[in-house]
């Protein structure tokens, strides 16, 4: 444990460092923006009013502004994209410390779990749900689909004595891979249990979710009119067009988007809940796909969030340059040179027709994978008092020296079970708080963590495929 911490403590330190340096950086270009913009002001002002200055002074004082204000949009978009990986080193930084404080005994920082259904066999007599839980001992699950197989899990324990060798394999490997185990957890974080971008998400994935506005004709028109724009443009610069005829013809592309604007419309309406979301996602697959691949168990849902994270940037650029329908100014002037609201609206329905389908796959993969990394994470700060148990007969299930899983490393009493012959009953008997029920819950917690794929606390144990 000490050598884990130790490492937990580097990697905190280490994180502490970069985050600090991307809040100092962001605060920094916070004031050059603001810097830039009020600088930028003035001079155009003081550049228009020509009685102030003699009219050499003018132009250089407009040209000043103008060089102003394109620095203060550049610091608007390196303030943006610093922000984020901010936000993204904080995500790291708060998995680590997750771990460090679950390290020490204090769980606070963990998720719970949603109270068990009415009548379940074992959940409320094993405490798998709750504050003092073997849910908030486990899970590092942040995402809606992730919280949701992970509480079915707990609920079925569906995995079988012949398939644990694969998902013991991913929780050595996954453990083993510290740094990228917490930079996917920190990931999932910040795409994390906001139920309606999930729903929304999965809403988009429906075949009727996006209709393609028109067919050939919007094909060519978003081929022609560009031509014809530039072509007037040209003209009139040239001074071979007159600038009013040049104004009236660029109204005819307003009136072609004009057409198209009730379709554009409806698709904007469809992707618009997910463009906010698509961001995290893509960070979130790229933190997937950098975890160990070699595990058979998670070889496919990694390469699935591979594909996924290219798709979702796709999307993100697609629904941001969308996201300009609402500047009006910016509206008029990009629909007028390249149908942008047409041409964004097809944009959306390649990527539905091309990739809407696997939404539910990627969704999938993440909830796995989310599953396999608390298996981890509870292996990786538990080595010493955890073993992966071995698969025994049907209705099989030995064990030395179990322990309670949320009693690690302080002094509890390990004891020992065998119970192979079927039809065989065993009686617990003892005095009032002698610690038969947590003799029963140590039995039945470990029996729980084998049928998860998971590791128990002992120092051996053989399960078969018996129903708890």
């Amino acid at each position: 444990m000490n050598d884990v911490v130790n490492r937990l403590s580097e990697l905190h330190a280490s994180a502490s460092g970069v985050a600090a340096e991307l809040r100092g950086k962001a605060r920094r270009l916070s004031v050059l923006r603001v810097t830039a913009f009020l600088a930028s002001a003035t001079l155009l002002v003081l550049g228009v009013r020509d009685y102030a200055f003699i009219d050499r002074f003018g132009f250089w004082l407009l040209a000043g502004a103008g060089l102003l204000f394109l620095l203060f949009l550049a610091a608007v978009r390196m303030h943006a994209n610093t922000d984020v990986r901010y936000q993204r080193a904080l995500g790291y930084l708060n998995a680590i410390g997750n771990e460090l404080k679950v390290a020490a005994g204090d769980f606070s920082g963990m998720d719970a779990g949603a109270a068990p259904p009415v009548g379940h066999p074992w959940a409320d007599d094993l405490g798998l749900f709750g504050e003092w839980s073997l849910h908030r001992t486990l899970s590092r699950c942040h995402t809606v689909p992730g919280k949701q197989a992970f509480r079915e899990l707990l609920l079925t324990t569906p995995v079988r004595a012949d398939q644990r060798g694969y998902h013991h394999a991913a929780v050595q490997a996954l453990a083993d891979d510290r740094e990228n185990r917490l930079r996917f957890v920190g990931a999932a974080s910040l795409v994390n249990a906001d139920a309606r971008a999930w729903e929304s998400f999965h809403a988009f994935a429906q075949p009727n979710a996006v209709l393609a506005p028109g067919g050939r004709e919007v094909k060519l028109l978003l081929l022609l009119v560009p031509v014809f724009s530039v072509t007037v443009l040209v003209l009139a610069f040239g001074g071979w067009m007159n600038s009013s005829v040049a104004l009236g013809l660029l109204t005819l592309p307003l009136v072609v988007s004009g057409l198209y604007f009730r379709n554009t419309a409806e698709v904007y309406a469809a992707v618009n809940p997910v463009i906010g979301f698509m961001d995290g996602l893509a960070f979130l697959t790229e933190r997937g796909a950098a975890l160990p691949s070699e595990p058979r168990l998670v070889a496919d849902d990694i390469r699935r969030l591979d594909e996924a994270r290219e798709a979702a940037r796709q999307l993100a650029r697609i629904g941001s340059a969308y996201d300009q329908r609402n500047n009006l100014f910016a509206a008029i002037v990009t629909n007028a040179l390249y149908l942008a609201e047409l041409r964004n609206a097809v944009k959306v329905v390649r990527w539905h027709t091309t990739h809407a389908h696997r939404i539910a796959d990627w969704s999938a993969a993440i909830a796995r994978l989310e599953m396999v990394v608390s298996m981890a994470s509870f292996y990786d700060l538990n080595r010493s008092h955890l073993v992966f148990p071995a698969s025994g007969e049907a209705d099989e299930i030995s064990g030395t020296d179990l322990l309670h899983p949320m009693m690690l490393g302080g002094k509890a009493v390990a004891n020992s079970f065998s119970f192979g012959e079927a039809g065989r009953v065993m009686l617990i008997t003892g005095a009032n708080m002698a610690g038969k029920s947590t003799y029963l819950r140590v039995i039945g917690l470990n029996i729980v963590l084998a049928q998860m794929g998971g590791p128990v606390a002992a120092s051996s144990m053989r399960l078969g495929d018996l129903r708890l």
